[in-house]
């Protein structure tokens, strides 16, 4: 199950049915959840789903007539409380796996469903997990295998490299590899498909962005439906 954001509705008609659309796909999220937040029927990690989820019910709740922050507060309450490792600094792909599999659209979901948590429900505590997280499956982990320029701080060993012929106003993209595995006995992590998958690549720097606006305020509304502004030109 993966779930992106609503569609802005511009007459009050096309309004109503975003509305209803809305709604039927929360019916649809709410017969698949157990009583504790977690997401049945999913995608393959877990924290994944939660992630897409939750962002998707906070996006959706934007709308006039659609309120299901309180599903969502539960979802990522499940994410959180459940599936994070502060031993591997990252989110577990499923209970009791003994290898987490993360890809770069996996991560992409993830960071998506804390953006919403904090832009939306005022959880700033996701902040200081979100930057384990970026250490330990960005760095540390090798998803990124390059970074853009404006997120080098030089003091930290696990930092990949800036991309080739990286500088100038447009050339600062992050560069990711397709998927990424820890292994819980070993403690360690390995790059288990080095591909750069164009799609799932952009999907997570755009989510990225959403995140690295935390310290600033030129995209302003934090990519929730109806309060992003175009940057100045």
């Amino acid at each position: 199950m993966r779930w992106g954001t609503t569609a802005q509705a511009g007459s009050a008609e096309s309004r109503s049915a975003a509305a209803d659309y809305a709604n039927g796909l929360a019916e649809v999220v709410e017969s698949n959840l157990a009583g504790n937040g977690m997401v049945e029927n999913g995608a393959a990690n877990q924290a994944a789903t939660q992630g897409i989820v939750a962002q998707g019910l906070l996006w959706a709740s934007q709308l006039d007539g659609v309120d299901h922050e309180d599903t969502a507060g539960d979802v990522l309450g499940y994410m959180i409380d459940e599936l994070w490792d502060a031993d591997a600094g990252t989110f577990a792909s499923g209970r009791g796996d003994s290898t987490y599999t993360i890809t770069a659209r996996d991560a992409g979901d993830i960071t998506g469903g804390l953006n919403a948590a904090d832009a939306v429900l005022g959880n700033t505590e996701v902040r200081p997990l979100f930057a384990e997280f970026f250490d330990a499956t960005f760095n540390r982990g090798r998803l990124q295998r390059a970074q853009r320029p404006p997120s080098v701080s030089g003091s930290n060993p696990d930092e990949p490299p800036l991309p080739p012929k990286a500088g100038g106003e447009f050339g600062q993209a992050a560069v990711y590899n397709g998927e990424v595995a820890y292994d819980t006995a070993a403690g360690e992590w390995s790059v288990t498909d080095d591909r750069f998958y164009t799609a799932d690549a952009l999907y997570l720097a755009n989510q990225d962005i959403w995140v690295g606006n935390w310290g600033g305020e030129f995209y302003q509304g934090r990519g929730v439906p109806g309060t992003s502004d175009d940057p100045p030109n």
